[in-house]
């Protein structure tokens, strides 16, 4: 299919038939006219602005415009990795059989008794309080006990929805799509809520970005309004591994709040560790009489029913190297002793489990490494836990590596290709470096490595529990920033296996975490600008930046330049380079905001034209740029990927822009001028003011853009592949 060009589209309609009857009697409004007997013709076209049809003998003609339903504005914002049953925590970890029952019962009679019912348990579990607060420590079972909730609720038809917090994740780790990941879950769960949660969401689509408190209230209290019926019930777990702890306790604050304000038929399950500030959020006085809590106590004898069915499966899926072994493996002095060093809690029995369960080596022999470990007494109840994380890890080759590999998954969201390029090792050397650590990580082949308990990442972080083993030593970071920094100074980005998450956050790294070095100036003076304007958004590619991605990465550079200030003789040549990479951000933030604004005169923006008309590189900048740009909402090219298509000298550029940025204070104020510099510039390099032959600029750039593409069939992983969807566009355009 041809892409569209900028001139409207026309149809011309050749057909004869019958004539549509007469309008209806009106009320309000007219009634239809009927439909001919001929012929007739329905278009449904797709978010076609100015459409002109020319109709030769016309009987009857539809055109319907098709707007995007609220459920698909919905699903495009929801986080799926963070549903009960995502494809992601397959496989999940629920309940072990026959552990948990009691607490399971009690929670999932709190969630289907009716309000008008009295508690028959406990008035902790009173119906008549919707919220509960189900709170433990790490390693407590808290995420298996909310995933087996989830089950049976759902199997009973009163689960509303679920949302599984992820420490660190992209998607997962942040409560930006919480509540309409749970909106979404209602409105497929619930019939009679679709259609109110979607007009809420057609009658203002920015609802999907903004604060929690307005999607909750928008997104799930208006809508469930109308609920009478049924009582939903809506789960939140890992609550704490949420970024920020302010935003933790406002989600509590809020959900309390529209309870109480609204009285909304719904009941919310919270799971979390018992961190302070959300304790101080439940125990507030907004949520006296709103909310009940719940905690996590050890069960000794649940470890044991675990690690007793656990045993018997090894024992009969490792049936060759078992042969000799008694049937009654392991003796219960020994199943005694692990729940002892479990101290009740699931996170160590499990990791021994999986650590014994590998089938590169004889579960008796592995066993036999658990029970050597050191067993002196201590008050830490995850002593025994630490021991055996680094059993594990010590018994991995290439010590020094490995500590760079996990510091960098962890710090980025990194798959086993992502690790081989970014410490320049051969393919599958990360798969064969960590495959040992099967029973801590999860390590797919083409999905992000993940921990399979939160417990390793703060054990690994901090120094007095993992010793030598701690990841997050200065030697450490300065090593993973060399890695970055020499992946930042690739002259070509090679797409196959690039990271996103380092071109996004690498940046941040070093200037947060990394100890300003000399020894990084090489590194740093061979950076390719390509990666500051390189994105990724998930599921699809674009050269188009949101106003958030401008503000973003400039804000990133900013911080990247103040450090960079304090490496002791910085060389001020490279400074200033950096300062125009951030100079060029704003320039494109600001155009990217003045495309719609009124043109205004000013002193400044009459300054800038006298720049602008004497700087004929400038001009084709901005001529160019606009030759490229279509409908917002398609496509609107930044200065440096305009120069780069075109083929413009990145330094000609440069020395073309740095007269308007002495033209800007270093304040706040400076995106609020630059906006208005270009949107007046924008408007003046395309008037009848500057010589300007639209077909010209267009063959130019089609002529570039063939230049791009025979360095793609040389080499089409590149970068560049981004830019060959506009080849049509600009070669029709010519």
């Amino acid at each position: 299919m041809r892409p569209r060009s900028h001139t409207s589209p026309t149809v011309n309609n050749y057909f004869s038939g019958g004539v549509g009857g007469s309008g209806g009697a009106g009320g309000v409004r007219g009634g239809a006219g009927g439909l001919g007997d001929g012929p007739t013709i329905n278009y449904d076209i797709d978010r076609v602005r100015n459409l002109t049809m020319n109709n030769n003998y016309l009987d009857f003609q539809v055109v319907r415009q098709t707007a995007e339903t609220g459920i698909h504005i919905l699903h495009r914002a929801v986080s799926l990795e963070a549903l009960h049953n995502s494809a992601e925590s397959f496989p999940q970890p629920k309940c072990h059989p026959e552990t948990r029952e009691a607490m399971l019962d009690d929670l999932f009679t709190w969630g289907v008794t009716p309000d008008d019912c009295r508690s028959s348990v406990d008035q902790r579990f009173d119906p008549q309080k919707h919220i509960l607060w189900l709170h433990g420590p790490a390693g407590a079972g808290k995420s298996a006990i909310m995933r087996s909730l989830c089950n049976r609720l759902e199997v009973a038809g009163r689960l509303g929805g679920s949302f599984f917090f992820k420490r660190g994740d992209s998607r997962r780790g942040t409560a930006k799509s919480l509540f309409a990941t749970l909106a979404y879950q209602l409105a497929l769960c619930i019939p009679h809520l679709r259609g109110p949660i979607g007009e809420s969401t057609e009658k203002d689509p920015s609802v999907v970005g903004r604060s929690p408190a307005v999607q909750l209230r928008q997104l799930i209290v208006e809508p469930c309004r109308t609920l009478s019926w049924a009582v939903p019930t809506l789960i939140i777990d890992g609550l704490d591994e949420c970024q920020d702890a302010c935003v933790q306790a406002e989600i509590v604050r809020s959900i309390g709040d529209a309870l109480r304000q609204h009285s909304v038929p719904l009941r919310f399950v919270i799971a979390s560790r018992p961190e302070p500030h959300i304790r101080q959020a439940f125990e507030g006085s907004q949520l006296a009489d709103l909310g009940t809590s719940f905690s996590i106590t050890q069960s000794f004898s649940d470890v044991e029913k675990y690690l007793q069915v656990e045993f018997a499966r090894i024992l009969d899926e490792h049936r060759h190297t078992m042969a000799k072994v008694p049937t009654l493996w392991p003796s219960k002095h020994i199943v005694d002793f692990l729940v002892t060093q479990a101290s009740g809690y699931f996170i160590y029995a499990s990791t021994v489990i999986k650590f014994i369960d590998d089938h590169n080596y004889r579960p008796t022999e592995r066993l036999a490494l658990v029970l050597e470990l050191p067993t002196e007494s201590s008050d830490d109840p995850f002593y025994a836990l630490d021991q055996l994380y680094a059993q594990i890890l010590s018994g991995v080759p290439a010590h020094p590596l490995l500590l760079q590999i996990l510091l960098a998954f962890m710090t980025f969201s990194l798959n086993l290709d992502a690790i081989d390029d970014l410490f320049e090792l051969e393919t599958g050397d990360a798969y064969l470096r960590l495959r040992g650590l099967h029973s801590l990580l999860d390590i797919p082949h083409s999905a992000t490595i993940k921990v399979h308990h939160a417990s390793l990442q703060e054990f690994l972080y901090d120094p007095r529990r993992s010793g030598k083993l701690c990841i997050s030593t200065p030697q450490n970071r300065l090593a993973l920033a060399h890695s970055v920094l020499k992946m930042f100074s690739r002259q070509r980005l090679n797409l196959t296996n690039i990271s996103w998450s380092i071109i996004k956050d690498g940046l941040s790294f070093i200037a947060s975490l990394v100890a300003p070095s000399a020894d990084l100036v090489p590194l740093i003076r061979d950076f390719n600008p390509h990666f500051l304007w390189c994105r990724r958004i998930p599921s699809q590619y674009r050269m188009a930046y949101d106003l958030n991605d401008y503000t973003s990465i400039a804000d990133k550079t900013k911080t990247f330049i103040e450090w960079l200030q304090k490496i002791p003789f910085v060389p001020a040549d490279m400074l200033e380079l950096w300062k125009d990479y951030h100079f060029l951000l704003f320039c494109d933030m600001s155009l990217a905001q003045s495309e719609d604004l009124p043109r205004t005169e000013s002193d400044i923006s009459v300054k800038s034209w006298e720049i602008l008309k004497n700087s004929p590189p400038l001009i084709q900048l901005f001529q160019l740029r606009h030759v490229l740009a279509t409908e917002r909402q398609t496509w609107a090219p930044s200065l440096f990927q305009t120069a780069l298509m075109a083929d413009v000298d990145w330094h000609d550029m440069m020395v073309a822009l740095r007269p308007l940025r002495s033209l800007i204070p270093e304040s706040e104020a400076a995106s609020t001028l630059l906006v208005s510099i270009f949107g007046h510039l924008q408007g003046k390099a395309t008037s009848f003011l500057v010589p300007f032959n639209r077909s010209a600029a267009s063959r130019d750039l089609a002529r570039a853009f063939i230049r791009i593409v025979k360095d793609l069939t040389a080499a089409p992983e590149l970068v560049l592949f981004q830019y060959t969807w506009q080849v049509a566009m600009v070669w029709n355009a010519s």
